[in-house]
C-alpha cells in the first residue's frame, strides 16, 4: 500500500479535476506517523478537526466518482 498521498491524489487526477482542488497540507505526516507509536504525534484538536475534514473531503469525491 502505498502511503503517499500527493501520488494518490494525483493518480485520482486522472478520474476528475473535481481532486486539484484537495490541499492536504502535511495529511500525510498526520496519516503515517500517527500510526508508530514511537514517533509521539500529538496534534492539537483544531489540526484534527481539519485532517478530518480534508479526509472527509477526498472520501466524498472518490464517492461521487465511482457512483458515475
Amino acid at each position: 500500500m502505498d502511503h503517499n498521498l500527493d501520488l494518490l491524489i494525483h493518480s485520482c487526477l486522472a478520474h476528475s479535476q473535481e481532486f486539484a482542488r484537495i490541499d492536504l497540507k502535511n495529511l500525510e505526516d498526520f496519516a503515517v506517523r500517527g500510526r508508530y507509536p514511537h514517533d509521539l504525534l500529538q496534534p492539537e484538536a483544531t489540526e484534527t478537526r481539519e485532517f478530518l475534514q480534508i479526509a472527509e473531503s477526498v472520501k466524498t469525491l472518490v464517492l461521487e466518482s465511482i457512483s458515475r
